[in-house]
C-alpha cells in the first residue's frame, strides 16, 4: 500500500507578468495562484497549482483558500496517496471549485510519482518525452501582437500561435492578418474569442480571415447565443470548446449536440483522471483535443506538459505550455526547457521540478496554512 497523506500545505502567491494579458472576458497583469503541497508520511512531497478564474468558474483567491482549508485538504489527509478515487469519494458532495480540487489531485499524483520514482509523463502513458508548444498572444494592436509572435519564434523556435480576439472585430481581423504575415505561411495559427462574438460576428471574422488559414476558432460565442450552434456546424474551421466544456459532462453534451468540433483540456480544472476521461471520450467520438492553458506558472506547466506528452491523442497538436515565459519570476528552481518550439519533460520523478522555497516565500501573498500533522521534509 502506498503511504498516507500526512499533511497538506496551502500557500497563496503572486507573480507579476512581463506585460499585461488582455482577452475578451478580462485582463491580467499579475498571477495570483495557490500552491498546494501534499506531504506523505515519509516526507515525499508533491505539488499542485490552483489558478482561480472568477470570470469563468466563479472561483476567487479567497474562495480557493477557504475550500482548500475547510474541505479539500482535510479530505486528503490520511488518504493513501495511491487511492485518488477515495479522495474523490470523500469530496463527492462538493460542487464547483474545479481548480481547487484539481490542485489537490495533481499534488497527490505528483507525490505518488515521486514516491515510486517515475516521471509523471511515463506513469501517465509515456508516449513522448517532449511536446510541441504554442505561444499565447494577448489582444492588442496588430503591430504589437505581431512583434510578440516574432519574439517567440526567434527566441524559442515556436511555430504555433494562439491569438486572443473577440474584443474589436475589425482590429481582430487586422491583427490576425498581421500575425500571419509576421510568422509566415507555414506556422500553425488559431484564434480564441472567449465567447466575445455574436454568431454573425464570428461568421464575419472567419470569412474575413479565410486567406490566413486559421486552424480552428475557440469559443466564438456564448453557449446560449442564438445562431451559435448553427455557426459551429457550418463553420469552415473547427470550433473548439473551452470554458463551455469545463468537465466531462459538458464536453459530452457539446460534442454530441454538434456545438464543438474540438475540445480544450486543461489539467488545472480537470486534473488527470477527469482530463483522461475527456480525452478518451473524444477519441471514441473522433473529436480532436488540444491541451490548453489556464495561465500556469512553471509548477502547473510541468503538470500540463506531462499530461500532453503521455498519449498520441494529447500530443497531436501543440500544447499551450508557454505562459510561464510571461512571468517575471517563478517558484520552481529550474523552469521548463524550451528549444526548437518544443518543451522537454524532465526525467526526474514526479512532475520533475524542485520547488524554490525562497522564491515561494518572496512571492507569498498570505500565510501558509497546514492541515494535518507536521511531516519532516523528504524527497
Amino acid at each position: 500500500m502506498t503511504p498516507l497523506v500526512g499533511s497538506v500545505e496551502i500557500t497563496p502567491f503572486r507573480l507579476p507578468l512581463r506585460r499585461p494579458v488582455r482577452y475578451a472576458i478580462g485582463s491580467d497583469d499579475v498571477a495570483e495562484h495557490v500552491l498546494v503541497a501534499v506531504r506523505l508520511a515519509d516526507g515525499t512531497t508533491g505539488y499542485g497549482e490552483a489558478i482561480p478564474r472568477p470570470m469563468v468558474y466563479g472561483e476567487t483567491l479567497a474562495s480557493v483558500l477557504d475550500v482548500l482549508d475547510r474541505v479539500l485538504a482535510p479530505a486528503a489527509v490520511d488518504t493513501p496517496v495511491g487511492r485518488p478515487e477515495l479522495f474523490r469519494a470523500r469530496t463527492r458532495h462538493l460542487v464547483g471549485n474545479p481548480t481547487a480540487r484539481s490542485a489537490v489531485e495533481l499534488a497527490m499524483f505528483d507525490a505518488l510519482a515521486r514516491f515510486v520514482g517515475l516521471p509523471a509523463h511515463q506513469l501517465l502513458g509515456g508516449h513522448a518525452g517532449d511536446v510541441a508548444a504554442a505561444a499565447l498572444l494577448s489582444w492588442g494592436r496588430p503591430d504589437e501582437v505581431a512583434a510578440v509572435a516574432v519574439e517567440a519564434s526567434t527566441g524559442w523556435g515556436v511555430t504555433s500561435f494562439k491569438l486572443k480576439v473577440g474584443i474589436d472585430l475589425d482590429l481582430d481581423i487586422a491583427t490576425t492578418r498581421a500575425v500571419r504575415t509576421a510568422v509566415g505561411p507555414d506556422a500553425l495559427l488559431y484564434a480564441d474569442a472567449n465567447q466575445g462574438y455574436t454568431s454573425a460576428q464570428a461568421a464575419r471574422f472567419v470569412a474575413a480571415t479565410r486567406e490566413v488559414g486559421l486552424a480552428w476558432l475557440e469559443e466564438p460565442c456564448p453557449p446560449g447565443a442564438v445562431g451559435g450552434p448553427a455557426f459551429a456546424r457550418s463553420s469552415p474551421v473547427p470550433v473548439v470548446g473551452d470554458e463551455s466544456c469545463p468537465d466531462p459532462a459538458s464536453v459530452g453534451a457539446a460534442v454530441l449536440a454538434g456545438r464543438v468540433g474540438m475540445v480544450s483540456i486543461k489539467t488545472a480544472r480537470t486534473a488527470l483522471r477527469r482530463s483522461a476521461t475527456i480525452r478518451d471520450f473524444c477519441a471514441v467520438t473522433g473529436t480532436d483535443v488540444v491541451v490548453g492553458s489556464q495561465g500556469e506558472s512553471a509548477v502547473g506547466t510541468f503538470a500540463a506538459a506531462s499530461f500532453a506528452a503521455a498519449t498520441p491523442d494529447t500530443s497531436r497538436y501543440p500544447a499551450e505550455v508557454l505562459y510561464f515565459l510571461d512571468l517575471r519570476h517563478d517558484i520552481a528552481r529550474e523552469p521548463p526547457v524550451v528549444a526548437g518550439g518544443r518543451l522537454r519533460l524532465p526525467d526526474r520523478p514526479g512532475f520533475g521540478f524542485e520547488l524554490d522555497a525562497d522564491a515561494l516565500a518572496a512571492a507569498a501573498c498570505g500565510p501558509t496554512v497546514r492541515v494535518g500533522a507536521e511531516v519532516p521534509v523528504g524527497r
